[in-house]
Formats: C-alpha cells, sequence, structure tokens
C-alpha cells in the first residue's frame, strides 16, 4: 500500500519516509512506551531467535564464554530491523541493535574496535532520501585498516562479521553491489578479516535472499553463518541469545537459495514493465531445482542447522478414512545441547498426463525443545484428496478439475527437500476426480505463452538423466474458453425485499434477480445474514464523539434515526441483516462500498490507513460504526508507538505456526489498545524471484508453508475480536510497475501456486477481510477480478466475508458489460470496498471524484440494487463480526 494516490510518483513530501525513523532509532535504545505489552516483546524475540537460519557452522557457535569477539560492520550498530514500506513503517520506541544485544547478553565484546564503529557511524550517518521508494539496499560499510583488523585479532578470539540488506515496497531488490550482491568493501572486509582470524561468523541481516556463492569461495575461513533475516525490535537481542548458546537455533529456509540469481527459473520473466509471462508454470523454487537442476541448489528448501543432531524413525504409516497418518519418533542424538528439529513431508506423485514437481510439500511438525537423547512422537496427516493436481488442459480426460491420477504417490520424510528419505507408498488403484470446478482466471487466448513442462518419449514416458533429473521441454499454456457474460449474469444475486419501516429502496425486481439463491456468493456472512448477530460483538454502535468524515456535511455527533432499525437490533437479535439493509438509501449502499476517502481518516486512530463502514453521518446514525484500518505486518502503522515484529519471512522459518499463532494473538491485544479494527496482514505472495522487494514480508515460495502461516497469524489476531486481512489476492509477484504490471500465469499454477496459500487460509481461518492485489491477472485487475473474488473465492471457497482494494484503483470500463466502470465494475465483481475510498484524480484529498456506482444503478447492464446489497451484506457482516477496540481518535 502506498501513502498517497501519487504512490509512484515519489511524493512522499507529507509523510517521513520510513527508513528516517529506522535508521535513527536503531542507535537509540530510549524510548519506553507503557501500553506496549512485555509478553508480546518477549514472543516476538522467541519467534526471531526460532526463524533465524544457520547455514553453516564448523563448531564457532555457540560462542564460547570465555572469548572476546571483535564485531565488524557497521550493520551491528545501523541494524535493519525491517523492510521499507507500508510493512514497516512502524512507530517502535526502540530497536535493539547488535552490539547492544552483545553486551545485554554477556558475551565479551571488543569494546576498544566497538568504538572505533560507533565514532565512526555517528559521523557518517546514511543519506536518507525520503521519497518513497528510494531508499537505501544497504549502507556504505567503514573502510577498515589493516592495522585495526591485526589490533583486534590480538585482544578476540572470534570475529563476527554482519552484513545488512533491505528492500521493500516499490523498492526491489537489484542485480547490484550492495543488494543482491556484496559490495567491494565488504569482501575487502572479508578479506582482511578472515585473513586474520581462525574463526569468523557471519551475520546476514537482511529480509530478502541475496547471492550467498561467497561462501563457498572463501571456503573454512567462514566457520559460521546465521540468516538472521529481519526480527523487528528484538531481533538483534535474537540473534545474541542464539550466538550466546541461550537459544538454539532451529530456523529452516522456506525458499531455495541457488549458486547465483539466473539459475531461478523465473530470472528471465521478473521485472517486466508491462507483463511477465510465468513461464516456470508449478515448477516455482524447489519444485523446479530438484526436478530439473538438482545440482544448482546451494542452500536446499527447508535447510537449517542447529546445536545437536536429530534422529528420526519412521514408526507407523496407514491410510485412514482417505487420510495418511504418519508417526515419527524424532531424538535429539547430541549429548550437549538442547534443540528442536522440524520433519517435513514432501510427495512424489506418479508419471501421468499431468507433469509433476519431484518432489511437494505436504505436511511438516515441529518438536518441543528435547534434551540430549530425549525423543518426541510427531503425528503427521495428509489428505489423500489435497495431494489432486489441477488439469487446466484435459489430457486427464477432465478439465477443469482436481484428480488424483493413479499410481504410486511415495512420501519422503526428511529435515529439507533434498535429504528426505523414503517413509511409505499410498497407491491408488484408478484416477478419481476430487473437486470438478469450472474455468476461471485463465490465459486470454492472445496472451498465450509456452510454459515449462517434462519432458517425454514419444510413448509418454518422463525422460531423466543417469542422476534422476527430468529433462525439461516447453507446451503453449491452455487459454480461456469460457463466455464471461454468461458467467457473471448467472451469479447475479437476488434483491433484498423493500423494506416498509423507514428509508428507501427500489421495487423489487430491478436488481437483476435472475440468479437462484444462493448462488455466486449471495448468501450472508455465517451467522450474520437472516439471523441475529452475536450479542456485544461491538459492531452496533458509533463511539461517542463522533467526528464528521471527510465527506460529511453533518455535525460531529450523529443522532439515531427517528424511526427505522439500527445497527443494534440486528446485533441483538430483534431484527436481521436482510431487513436492516432493506432500509438503506442508494447512497448509504454506494457509502458502504468505499472507505473515507483519505488515509488518516478523523474517523479512526490518528495515522490510520483508512476507514471503512460508518463513513457517512447517515450510517453512523443507524449504529454502522466507522471500522478503522491499520498497514501490516510487522505491526501497527500508526501515529503513536507499536510494536515491531519479526517479519514474514522471519515467522515462516520458524516452522512453528503455533508460535506464530501465539505471536500473533498478542499483537491482536495491542490493536484492542491502539484502536485498529482490521490490520491488513498477513502478506501471502510468493517468494516467485528473489528480487521481490516486498519478499520479507511473505512467508515462501511454497503455497502449503504460506497457508498455514498465514492461517496461524489470522487465527491469532481474530481470536481478539478484530480482523486480519489477508493480502495481496493474487499474484502480486514484483514491485516494478505494480499497479499496471499483468502477472500471466496459467490456471493450473494460479490454483496450485498462488491462490492455495489463499485457499488454505480462507478454509481453516476465515479471515473477516481480504486485500486484493495492485496488478492484472491474465488482463484483469484484481480489483475487477469477478472469476477470483466471486467464482473462486466465494463460490468454490466458501467465502463470506469483505474484500477491499489496495489503495487506490485503476480506472477501466468493463468489457462486457459497457455500462460499468471504475467502482461499479468494482463491486460487479464482489471487491466490495474501494480504499482508502477516494480516486486518482486531480479532485482534492476531501474529495470523492466517483459516482459510477449511482450514475449505473438500474441502466441497462448497470449495477443492480441487488448487488449493492450484497456488498452492503459483506461490509456489515465484518462491523457485526468485530469487538470494540479502544477509541483512539484523541490518542496521540
Amino acid at each position: 500500500m502506498p501513502t498517497s494516490p501519487a504512490i509512484e510518483s515519489g511524493d512522499r513530501s507529507h509523510t517521513s519516509a520510513p527508513i528516517e525513523s529506522v535508521a535513527q532509532i536503531s542507535t537509540l535504545l530510549l524510548d519506553t512506551d507503557p501500553t506496549l505489552d512485555p509478553a508480546l516483546a518477549a514472543k516476538a524475540r522467541a519467534a526471531a531467535a526460532e526463524g533465524a537460519v544457520l547455514l553453516r557452522n564448523d563448531g564457532a557457535l555457540p560462542l564460547n564464554p570465555e572469548h572476546t569477539v571483535a564485531v565488524f560492520g557497521r550493520v551491528q550498530i545501523d541494524w535493519f530491523a525491517v523492510g521499507y514500506g507500508s510493512g514497516g513503517d512502524v512507530k517502535v520506541p526502540y530497536v535493539w541493535n547488535l552490539l547492544a544485544g552483545l553486551r545485554d547478553t554477556g558475551i565479551h565484546v571488543d569494546e576498544e574496535l566497538a568504538q572505533i564503529y560507533t565514532d565512526w557511524t555517528a559521523q557518517n550517518r546514511p543519506a536518507l532520501d525520503g521519497t518513497w521508494g528510494q531508499w537505501p539496499h544497504h549502507f556504505a560499510e567503514m573502510p577498515l585498516d589493516p592495522a585495526t583488523v591485526i589490533a583486534a585479532a590480538g585482544r578476540a578470539q572470534t570475529a563476527i562479521v554482519v552484513v545488512g540488506r533491505a528492500a521493500g515496497e516499490a523498492r526491489e531488490s537489484e542485480l547490484d553491489p550492495g543488494s543482491f550482491y556484496l559490495t567491494e568493501a565488504e569482501h575487502d572486509m572479508l578479506d582482511r578479516v578472515t585473513a586474520s582470524f581462525a574463526r569468523t561468523v557471519v551475520i546476514l541481516d537482511a529480509g530478502n535472499v541475496m547471492d550467498l556463492s561467497w561462501i563457498a569461495e572463501y571456503g573454512d575461513r567462514i566457520a559460521a553463518v546465521l540468516y538472521a533475516w529481519q526480527g523487528g525490535m528484538e531481533g538483534a537481542r535474537a540473534v545474541a541469545a542464539l550466538l550466546a548458546g541461550e537459544v538454539a537455533p532451529s530456523g529452516k529456509l522456506t525458499s531455495t537459495i541457488a549458486w547465483s540469481y539466473e539459475d531461478y527459473p523465473s530470472a528471465g520473466n521478473f521485472g517486466g514493465e508491462t507483463h511477465n509471462e510465468y513461464v516456470e508454470d508449478i515448477f516455482v523454487g524447489y519444485r523446479y531445482f530438484e526436478t530439473f537442476a538438482p545440482g544448482r541448489v546451494q542452500f536446499p528448501f527447508g535447510f537449517g542447522l542447529g546445536y545437536t543432531s536429530f534422529d528420526m524413525t519412521v514408526v507407523e504409516g496407514h491410510v485412514d478414512a482417505g487420510t495418511l497418518r504418519l508417526a515419527i519418533d524424532v531424538r535429539n542424538a547430541g549429548d550437549t545441547h538442547a534443540g528442536k528439529e522440524t520433519v517435513q513431508l514432501y510427495v512424489a506423485a506418479p508419471d501421468g498426463a499431468l507433469a509433476q514437481p519431484a518432489r511437494r510439500l505436504v505436511a511438516f511438525a515441529k518438536t518441543s525443545l528435547l534434551a540430549p537423547d530425549a525423543t518426541e512422537r510427531l503425528e503427521l496427516e495428509v489428505a489423500l484428496d489435497d495431494l489432486a493436481s489441477y488439469d487446466d488442459s484435459g489430457v486427464t480426460g477432465h478439465r477443469s478439475a482436481w484428480v488424483l491420477e493413479p499410481g504410486d504417490y511415495r512420501f519422503f520424510a526428511g529435515t529439507d527437500v533434498r535429504s528426505a528419505s523414503e517413509a511409505t507408498v499410498v497407491s491408488v488403484d484408478e484416477l478419481r476426480v476430487v473437486r470438478q470446478v469450472s474455468e476461471a482466471a485463465a490465459v486470454s487466448p492472445d496472451s498465450a505463452f509456452q510454459r515449462m513442462t517434462v519432458a517425454r518419449t514419444a510413448s509418454g514416458t518422463v525422460v531423466r538423466d543417469a542422476d534422476g533429473a527430468v529433462a525439461l521441454d516447453w507446451e503453449v499454456v491452455p487459454t480461456a474458453t469460457v463466455e464471461r457474460r454468461t458467467r457473471v449474469l448467472a451469479e447475479l444475486p437476488d434483491e433484498i425485499a423493500p423494506a416498509g419501516n423507514g428509508g428507501s429502496s427500489a421495487p423489487a425486481g430491478n436488481g437483476g434477480s435472475s440468479a437462484p439463491a444462493g448462488n455466486g456468493g449471495s448468501s450472508a456472512p455465517a451467522g450474520n445474514g437472516g439471523s441475529s448477530a452475536p450479542a456485544g460483538n461491538g459492531g452496533s454502535s458509533a463511539p461517542a464523539a463522533d467526528p464528521a468524515s471527510a465527506t460529511d456535511d453533518a455535525p460531529a455527533v450523529d443522532d439515531a434515526p427517528a424511526t427505522g432499525l439500527t445497527l443494534d437490533a440486528v446485533a441483538t437479535g430483534t431484527a436481521t441483516l436482510d431487513e436492516f439493509i432493506a432500509q438503506l438509501t442508494d447512497e448509504e449502499l454506494a457509502e458502504l462500498a468505499r472507505g473515507d476517502i483519505t488515509m488518516h481518516s478523523a474517523l479512526g486512530a490518528p495515522g490510520n490507513a483508512g476507514v471503512l463502514g460508518g463513513v457517512s453521518a447517515s450510517l453512523r446514525a443507524k449504529g454502522v460504526r466507522p471500522v478503522t484500518t491499520t498497514d501490516g505486518p510487522s505491526g501497527l502503522r500508526l501515529s503513536a508507538y507499536a510494536s515491531l515484529l519479526p517479519s514474514g519471512t522471519a515467522l515462516a522459518s520458524t516452522w512453528n505456526p503455533e508460535l506464530v499463532r501465539e505471536l500473533a494473538t498478542l499483537h491482536g491485544q495491542e490493536m484492542t489498545r491502539k484502536g485498529s479494527d482490521v490490520l491488513l496482514s498477513p502478506g501471502m505472495n510468493i517468494h516467485r524471484d528473489p528480487l521481490c522487494g516486498r519478499n520479507f514480508e511473505y512467508f515462501s515460495e511454497d503455497p502449503l508453508v504460506t497457508g498455514r502461516f498465514g492461517a496461524a497469524v489470522v487465527a491469532g489476531i481474530q481470536s481478539t475480536g478484530v480482523s486480519a486481512c489477508p493480502k495481496h489476492f493474487a499474484a502480486n509477484n514484483q514491485e516494478t510497475n505494480r499497479t499496471r504490471n499483468d502477472s500471466r500465469v496459467s490456471e493450473r499454477a494460479l490454483r496450485e501456486i498462488y491462490l492455495r496459500g489463499f485457499e488454505i487460509c480462507v478454509r481453516e481461518a476465515q479471515p473477516r477481510t481480504i486485500m486484493t492485489s495492485y496488478n492484472q491477472i491474465n488482463g484483469v485487475w484484481a480489483h475487477y477480478h469477478h472469476d477470483l473474488a466471486t467464482t473462486i473465492l466465494r463460490g468454490e471457497w466458501g467465502y463470506t466475508g469483505c474484500v477491499v482494494t489496495d489503495w487506490w484503483m485503476e480506472d477501466a470500463v468493463d468489457p462486457d458489460f459497457p455500462a460499468l466502470e471504475n467502482n461499479a465494475y468494482r463491486v460487479r465483481a464482489q471487491v466490495d470496498v474501494l480504499m482508502p475510498g477516494g480516486v486518482k484524480t486531480e479532485a482534492g484529498p476531501g474529495d470523492y471524484a466517483d459516482d459510477t456506482i449511482l450514475a449505473s444503478l438500474r441502466r441497462p447492464d448497470g449495477v443492480t440494487l441487488a448487488e449493492l446489497q450484497r456488498t452492503a451484506r459483506n461490509v456489515l457482516g465484518l462491523v457485526l463480526a468485530l469487538a470494540p477496540v479502544i477509541d483512539a481518535r484523541a490518542t496521540p
């Protein structure tokens, strides 16, 4: 999300740039805020420690408590706690840097060298450009005098070298020194330090994957490498605890690290100005490498070391009621250190009509902390239906279906994708259609391209080399065949009957109610539709002090209507939601379909991202309260102090969804204390390419990991009565020209890779809100994408919540319904709310410069009353589901 309609213009004059706060607070460690929860800070520190990934250790870690360490690199002070943009711009009262963390942990630091770095960094502050998207990828390193290094080697037994990187929103990583690659100064630092010290430990303080081929170049001169990611305000303190041995590392990679950027299958189709062809198809990350190029992997998916070793024994495996149940004993085989281990279960599907990756993650589980020689039994379960693949071409005889092809499904258990060994085999006797759906969001015929597939002989046998690697081939991607207009008309909702007790409504029949009841997402959110909402859920009345919104002409305090229903009646069960909606005017229905025009709405906590729901005086008079949204995922982006949490990649690298759920629960409690109803989190896009600037916000290259951790965040946050908002739905995998770029992706890859994480999250955690992405998907902007927001999300997955746009949207006319443009087009797609509510025009910030909803209402092929009522049902369902939060509007 940007901070103004001038998102791509670079105009940030009205707000402080995130780097200013990050660079300043990383050296202060002074401010405190009594409203921050120490339990949240402690849990964040635990998650940051558990997410750090130990890539190499030749006995240098944990540090010898009797030894002194010499710390090199300015990032020991100017620590990167988070990435850039809306995902990290949190007003946090403190951030631990590594130097402070080491001292706090009791590690003996070479203070003479530390003072040299302290003095130099104080005199050489980074040049901070407040222009949006122009933040530095790195900070220039202090030139090292050889004599300084030699002197430090005389005082210390171990060296720590710290390398830092950052990227973020509107700021891709780049194939340049100082971003994806080391700088000359960093190479020089490593050269000098490794030449003088017998033990050198490298700490990578980076949110995204960077080139690590240099590790091999230094060989045993580098004894240990720890990928710390970006752990938030407590991250450096967590790293110090790991180095000291207070905590044992147990993080695992959630994305493959290849030997070179060019090895990634997306490398030739990333960063396009107008579009990217997802030629790698389903072969994203380890699916590609383990299938076609196993030799191009430096660190495999799922890899991570600890301070001890583990034995794994498959105790039992059987299929019961369509579910594989596998019991695995994990024993700490070491004799010194306790530790945790993650068991990862992969499947190799049989060679059938559909191309398959060599391995696919299907389950994982993590032990508790095991003392030496202690054993824990882990139970892993896999529904066989979840092994199905999507046939987007009809090659199995079942187009647009999830199918389980016959043959042997071999399961591999281990601690990473490469080392996993065969655990069991499940045989499927005949092809089975698991789920027949309909073609949706397919590639346009005029945008067809070739995608990767497996090579086959003339008889259909998959071609493999002597080492088992599959030969790569190409095929033309299947293209769309469905006539969209017919589908949309069939999925229009039914109109609610007119109200008789106040308000106005169009006569029945004007809403385009040809669809059967319940078709296409026309039902109310669970528990909030024709029946009563839970009593006391806080959605029924506006806060006591109610200033006018950006578009109100009404006084600051609204009186209840003289006649008619308020939302209180729905909340207490004396009226149905449909009865309430039936009394709303056309204008009120249109207002529910947009936010309160601008960010920093006067209706919400200062610094909010925007407000939806009760955005007008008349709606608030009917008891519809304003719903405050705040940016995430790494913390609440408000004017008030808030906690800065580990990045999405760091959280997923824990491979511990329960820990993340506990952290998210505490974060949800902070939301209620800070006046946030909806946190725009978690970020759930796939690590398609390592250069994507916002990868730090996202979890993984794998959809199962993405879905499980997305569900953990949503479940934790929403357990406190507020709402999470998974984003960006969908295929938002680069920042370059993100508002106009077209992600051209096969329907199979879209469903199996880029939508699958969202599907898992929706089915497991029922997020109350979802945010669409900026980009186009196969030629249609996500905020207009009926196939995504209605056919798949609501029709197939059963989603009943509220869908909002990312902030602002692109103008467009519906090609199948020319009477629909902009917001009317969006409402038909069932993307419910334009956020923050204004549009990209020359209008002033307080103006709502788009009346396309009311202009098209009741016109031939225009938006129908029933569609506006459906939007109201989705929005008001959210309002009713929310618990009260503090009214923070008067809080600085």
